[in-house]
């Protein structure tokens, strides 16, 4: 059974907050309220008392005065104690929110292995995922979805099936097979998108962070080289087990490797191509397609005055032998 204690804990803690702040406000209101209520009856009495005394109220119309200030003092404690219950209220709906809130957060199964690193050559033995960095489905809405899963430790990503509070890991998908000194070279792939009957998977193009103590300029080509490619995949029709997640057919693979020739025909980008990451280097960290045309989000560089670039590529243009212009833009 899952340990439920941290959980607990922060539920305890959103919803005594949630009535520290509301008891709070209220009995601030009901203080300010208070003073006046009882100061407008006591100061009723003393007016009717005063009059007559004065002469100004028979003593049945001083009666009747002070009953009329009683009247509108149970008024006004009433409209208190109204106020109470709305707040009550309001504090037991704050406190659903919190429940209905925490029940949504709570962490979906997985059934079976999200496939991390490679242990052997082949692939056939991987480590548990702890690097996903991308996923699309092709709905939005309802169950089951089938869905592409990224890590970027992997040659490829993996196909999963979303249930409702569930994650089933499914077959595999082989994208590279690129290798150095007998060691697999993974492919990064840093975002997954779906569009139109097809996933894309993009790899970081990138130089890797620190080099990673890699003095070999040979071996940190081959890995620039690996990770600097787009996939568009196809499924087709009913060749996915949607209650296992396996291929039942072999999806239709293209691969693209001009970004990088476009990339470095951008001039605010060009200087940063060949550098790492630490030193402002380039590198993908986000993928979207819509309406034809594909989006990288670009980690680094960080252009002048702190702004982010996106670089938008007509499909055609990668995929399709097509002409067309690709953008740049750097909001700030």
């Amino acid at each position: 059974m899952p340990d439920l204690s941290s959980t607990v804990s922060s539920l305890s803690k959103a919803i005594i907050g949630e009535a520290t702040k509301i008891g709070g406000d209220l009995w601030s209101k009901i203080q300010q309220a208070s003073r006046f209520y009882v100061r407008a009856y006591t100061q009723a009495l003393i007016d009717a008392a005063g009059a007559v005394a004065m002469g100004d109220m028979t003593p049945d119309e001083g009666v009747n005065s002070a009953k009329a200030a009683a009247f509108f003092f149970h008024m006004m404690v009433a409209q208190a104690t109204e106020a109470t219950l709305a707040a009550i209220q309001k504090f037991f709906n704050a406190v659903i929110d919190t429940l209905g809130q925490a029940a949504d957060s709570q962490p979906w199964k997985v059934s079976g292995k999200l496939i991390g690193k490679p242990k052997n050559f082949d692939g056939s033995d991987s480590k548990k995922s702890k690097d996903v960095s991308g996923i699309a489905c092709a709905a939005t809405s309802g169950h089951p979805r089938v869905c592409l899963v990224a890590d970027d430790k992997t040659q490829g990503a993996q196909i999963v099936i979303l249930e409702d509070g569930k994650l089933i890991a499914g077959d595999f998908v082989r994208l590279i097979d690129d290798s150095f000194a007998n060691t697999p070279l993974e492919l990064d792939g840093e975002g997954v998108a779906y569009a139109d009957g097809f996933y894309y998977v993009i790899g970081s193009h990138g130089r890797p962070r620190h080099e990673d103590g890699k003095k070999d300029s040979a071996e940190i080509n081959a890995r620039v080289k690996a990770s600097s490619r787009i996939f568009r995949i196809r499924f087709a029709s009913n060749s996915i087990d949607t209650k296992t997640g396996k291929l039942v057919s072999q999806p239709d693979l293209a691969s693209s490797q001009l970004l990088t020739k476009i990339i470095r025909l951008m001039p605010e980008l060009q200087p940063f191509v060949d550098k790492p990451l630490e030193e402002n280097g380039l590198t993908i960290e986000g993928l979207a397609v819509r309406e034809g045309t594909l989006y990288t989000g670009f980690r680094g560089p960080v252009l002048t005055d702190h702004r982010a670039a996106i670089l938008s590529v007509p499909l055609g243009v990668l995929f399709d032998n097509k002409t067309g212009d690709a953008t740049l833009s750097a909001p700030s």
